[in-house]
């Protein structure tokens, strides 16, 4: 039996990464990628005594928001593709069930026998 991934929810992965650039990615489940957007904007920050980091730190803000939310949303789409891949419809109530189910958990529907 194969997991189903866990949904994700975008806009908090947004927030989270709006309020501490790294968050949102390591809320979606990529600990290295935040890990490095939270060091990258430490060396960012450094740089603003240079004036450079004044340029690339609202640039690595503005991508970590839009990567955090993006990739919840990749992970819910692989989410569904899951679920539509491993289950089956009931004939009966229209639920989805597991492929390996012999009857519905929702409407005690017995499903047919293939290759009996």
């Amino acid at each position: 039996m194969s997991t189903q991934p866990q949904i994700k929810n975008p806009g908090l992965a947004a927030v989270l990464s709006f309020l501490f650039n790294g968050l949102g990615q390591i809320y979606n489940g990529q600990i290295g990628k935040g890990l490095l957007i939270i060091g990258l904007q430490i060396v960012n920050a450094l740089l603003t005594f240079i004036i450079i980091g004044f340029i690339t730190m609202p640039i690595v803000f503005i991508w970590s928001v839009y990567d955090a939310y993006a990739v919840a949303k990749q992970i819910n789409e692989q989410g569904e593709q899951h679920v539509l891949v491993h289950s089956k419809q009931c004939p009966q109530c229209a639920e989805r069930v597991q492929n390996d189910a012999k009857v519905c958990r929702f409407c005690g529907h017995q499903f047919e026998r293939v290759g009996v």
